[in-house]
Parts: C-alpha cells; sequence; structure tokens
C-alpha cells in the first residue's frame, strides 16, 4: 500500500489549512483539497502566520479571530489522533490530490486487497452467485492480507464485517469526511450505527474529503472507488458490469501493473460483462473452487400437515409483509452480514422471512415511512387475499412490490379494541381541517394519481404486541402449503393460502413463489 503518514509539521499545517477551508463557502471538496496539498509544511509555531500567508497569496485572506479558531481546531483534530496522509502518485487513480485525513491504525502491517463488485440489487440472497464468489475470496486470502473497504454501500459493507469477524487488518474508505472532523454528535452517531464493522486498533480510516460540505454520495462514490483501487496491491474482481468505473478502475490497475483476479464463472451475463473484457485484458482468471459455491443452508423440508383455513368475510384484517432489503429493525448491520456471509436461509429478508420474524419477535413493529406528520403506525387492511391480483405491481419509485402474497390476518374485532381505524383518504384541504390527534391516519388522495383508497388500509398507532393474544386466533397467509406447514409447525397458528398472481415490470402476471 504505497501511501506515508505525512510528518507533524506536514500534518498540523494541513489540518489548520483544512480547518481554514472549511470555513470558505462557494469551494468544492476538490477545490479544498487542492488548496490543502498545496499549503507548504510549518512548525506548528509558525504554521497560524505561514498558512494564513498562503491563503492570502491563493485570495482567500483571513482576520485573526478565525486563523485562532481554525488553529484550535486543528490542535483538537491532532489531540484526537487525527493524521494525514500522501499517496504516491504513480499509483493514484482518482481525479483529487493524493492527500487523505486519516484516523487510527497507522499501518497494516503488509500487502493490501480490494474486493470489488458493480452496484447490486437492494435486496441480497444467501444464495447470489456474487455473494459465494466473494466468500469464497475473501477465505483464500492468504494470512495476514489485510483488505480495503467502505461504507453505505452492501458490497464493501459485506467486506468490512469478514474482516471483523476473522480479525484481518481493514483499510476504511469513506465517502464523506472523517467523522473525528465533524461535530461530535455526528461522530457518535456515525460509530453507533457502523459498530461491529470495524475493530479497534485494526482498522485505518481513511478520507479523501476534506472537512466541509460535500456532494451527494452518488457524487463521491466514484472518488471513493479510485481511491480504493490506488491503495490495493491485489485487486479481486467480483462481478462487474461492462463499461461501469469499477470496471475501467480495475483495467486501469491492470495496466498499471497491480495484480488483478477475476472471477470467471460459467457464464459471464450482464452482470459480469465486465469480469470477460478484463479477462480478455489480460487479468488473471478466478475460479470457484469445486464444490466451492456458499453453501447456503436450507430449510428443513415440510412434511408437517397444516389446517388450512378460508378467511371468513369481515372478520379479519390483515397485514401484508413485504421485502426488507438490509438489516432488521433493531438489528446490527454487521450480524446481518454475518448472517448472509454464513449462508442463513433467513438472511434474504424476503416477505415470508419477514412474516417469520414477526412470529419469532410475537410484535408487528410500526413504521412511518410514507406517514404525514412521521407518526410511527402498524397498517392493516381489509382486502382479502383473493382480492389482491389488481393491487399487486412493481412500483419503480420505491423499488418494490406493493404487496406481496404473506401476511398476518389478525381478528377484526381485536384490533379495533386495540385501537385501529380506518385510513381517512382525503385532500390537502381535509389535511388543514382536520385534528392533530387523527391525523396519524390521513393519507393524501388527488384526482388522477394513485387510488391509495383501493388499499382500504386500516391504522394502528405504534407497535401491535401479539405475545398476549392466542396464536389459534392468528392466521398467517402464504401462497404455498410447504410454507404453510412450517408456519404451522413452528409457531402453532392457523394458515390459509393466498392465490394472487404478480404483474412484472412489464405488466405480465409472474408466479408469487418468491
Amino acid at each position: 500500500m504505497l501511501i506515508r503518514p505525512d510528518g507533524r509539521n506536514l500534518t498540523f499545517t494541513r489540518l489548520l489549512a483544512a480547518a481554514l477551508a472549511a470555513r470558505k463557502g462557494g469551494t468544492s471538496p476538490a477545490g479544498r483539497a487542492e488548496l490543502i496539498a498545496g499549503c507548504p509544511g510549518f512548525p506548528p509555531e509558525e504554521a497560524p502566520e505561514g498558512v494564513a500567508e498562503y491563503f492570502a497569496r491563493t485570495g482567500m485572506a483571513t482576520t485573526r479571530k478565525v486563523l485562532a479558531e481554525a488553529s484550535a481546531l486543528a490542535s483538537s483534530w491532532l489531540a484526537a489522533g487525527v493524521f494525514t496522509l500522501t499517496l504516491q502518485a504513480e499509483r493514484s487513480f482518482s481525479p483529487s490530490p493524493p492527500l487523505a485525513f486519516a484516523w487510527g491504525a497507522k499501518s497494516c502491517g503488509g500487502r493490501t486487497a480490494a474486493l470489488v463488485n458493480s452496484r447490486k440489487p437492494q435486496r441480497i440472497k444467501p444464495d447470489d452467485r456474487w455473494l459465494a464468489a466473494l466468500r469464497r475470496m475473501l477465505d483464500g486470502l492468504p494470512p495476514g492480507r489485510a483488505v480495503i473497504g467502505s461504507l453505505r454501500n452492501p458490497q464493501y459493507e459485506l467486506v468490512c464485517a469478514a474482516a471483523a469477524e476473522s480479525g484481518r487488518f481493514l483499510v476504511l474508505v469513506l465517502d464523506g469526511p472523517l467523522p473525528q472532523m465533524n461535530a461530535p454528535q455526528r461522530a457518535v452517531k456515525f460509530f453507533e450505527e457502523y459498530a461491529g464493522l470495524a475493530t479497534a486498533g485494526r482498522t485505518l480510516y481513511l478520507s479523501p474529503f476534506p472537512p466541509g460540505p460535500v456532494p451527494s454520495p452518488k457524487a463521491c462514490g466514484p472518488i471513493r472507488d479510485a481511491w480504493v483501487m490506488s491503495l490495493a496491491d491485489e485487486v479481486y474482481v467480483v462481478e462487474v458490469r461492462n463499461g461501469g468505473n469499477m470496471a475501467d478502475l480495475a483495467g486501469a490497475a491492470l495496466k498499471a501493473g497491480t495484480g488483478v483476479k477475476v472471477f470467471r464463472p460459467e457464464k459471464f451475463g450482464r452482470s459480469a460483462a465486465g469480469n470477460k473484457e478484463l479477462l480478455e485484458a489480460g487479468a488473471e482468471p478466478w475460479r470457484m473452487p469445486p464444490g466451492g459455491g456458499l453453501k447456503t443452508k436450507k430449510r428443513a423440508s415440510i412434511d408437517w400437515p397444516a389446517r388450512i383455513l378460508t378467511l371468513p368475510e369481515n372478520d379479519y384484517l390483515i397485514h401484508y409483509t413485504r421485502a426488507w432489503p438490509g438489516p432488521w429493525p433493531g438489528q446490527s448491520r454487521a450480524d446481518y452480514y454475518s448472517s448472509l456471509l454464513r449462508g442463513n436461509p433467513d438472511s434474504g429478508h424476503g416477505a415470508f422471512d419477514s412474516l417469520r420474524r414477526i412470529l419469532l419477535e410475537k410484535k408487528i413493529r410500526a413504521s412511518a415511512r410514507m406517514v404525514r406528520g412521521n407518526e410511527p403506525v402498524t397498517s392493516f387492511t381489509s382486502v382479502r387475499p383473493e382480492d389482491l391480483d389488481g393491487l399487486i405491481r412493481w412500483n419503480p419509485a420505491l423499488i418494490r412490490w406493493t404487496f406481496e402474497p404473506y401476511g398476518l390476518a389478525i381478528p377484526r374485532e381485536l384490533l379495533l379494541q386495540a385501537g385501529a381505524e380506518p385510513v381517512i383518504y382525503g385532500s390537502e384541504s381535509d389535511w388543514e381541517n382536520m385534528p392533530a390527534a387523527r391525523r396519524y391516519r390521513f393519507q393524501l388522495q388527488r384526482s388522477g394519481e394513485t387510488e391509495w383508497f383501493k388499499e382500504r388500509e386500516w391504522r394502528l398507532r405504534g407497535d401491535f404486541d401479539l405475545s398476549g393474544l392466542d396464536q389459534r386466533k392468528i392466521v398467517a397467509l402464504v401462497p404455498t402449503a410447504g410454507e404453510a406447514g412450517l408456519i404451522s409447525r413452528k409457531f402453532g397458528c392457523e394458515t390459509a393460502l393466498t392465490s394472487a398472481r404478480k404483474k412484472g415490470r412489464n405488466g405480465g402476471a409472474i408466479r408469487t413463489r418468491l
């Protein structure tokens, strides 16, 4: 890994320049980085005056008060362990200057490996081909090999989780400023959110972005990816699309003499078209070991006889479940990624997994998503399974199905006792005139837009606790007799089959089994 920590004088000078540059409006992160990287180093006692003169020469004069505040901030960053790094220019594939802000371990103790993917669908399934290849590549790395990862991207976060589990050193390249250079409350939130993905003492946090405003993650991602590739002594390409940013960076690394190993699947397809191009350019092929696919743990075969009911008219309200990409509510990222790497059958978080989790937790969790007023509610509907055909369709704006053929039917009488009430579909004027206590029930309905009223929704404030209910009064809705048997055996509740068909993205009907 061709980076070196800057000396103490240069580090303090650059931190002071960063503190000053962050106060200057109208300057892009790249512009601030260029400004900071060009500042010469000064001894700490001379740095304030020297940096002020440097900024004045660039047309950015400052006052003594601002300079004193920036010096105090730079000193606090230095005391917190922040330092700066310089990337050797011959290995840089990034358009940004070869300057990074860093915190944590200063040495990875050896060579580094980057395991890279193009973006994948939101929902990761435990038997995805790319996940199988990633796991085997991670397992095959030499002992002591450090890995390079990042955050806010599931493919990178899987690498971080694997490094934490195995005790490997991790170089964590961020797509925004170092948390230690943000406000304290933001830093606390950062470490709470990503707890378990990095190990203290074995992680180097690194950011090519100086403190101050940054563009969107979409704009920062390519710069982050370029730094990941620049820091790697070896690159392992899992699945990349042809012509994408990651394929281009891997190609540049190959031309620069970096060792590039590329997964060679039996069939490339669109998701691995970039792999084929890299192999044709001379990259070393990496093949899955014989029998080396991720051995996903299968659900037990079901031969349990389930009593399958037909729901009586108007006696039940139904909470339909959906797939849940990412960690469950209350589940840490580290636990989620660990379950995927182990191949747990419920780690894909499909709609059936969501149903099973509700029954395991004995709770339907409330959500404020798409509820005006941001009050968490639990949603139900009076739409019966046989009436779902006209409502199940792909929603491209939300990147999900409007309904899926899994759910829990709860006696209407019990929900009424708990406080459930029907949604009020209305106009903006209805919202303005509505008492605050009823607003959690409101759903905007405009003429010519989505006909929300067809969903016949009911809402209940907060979570709905199932622990006090007689399980025989709860009816689980599933599309197959096998799933009905599993639910009946595991949870002892009644089951009913759904028969709805989902309309695919092109409008055609597709099977309900996910």
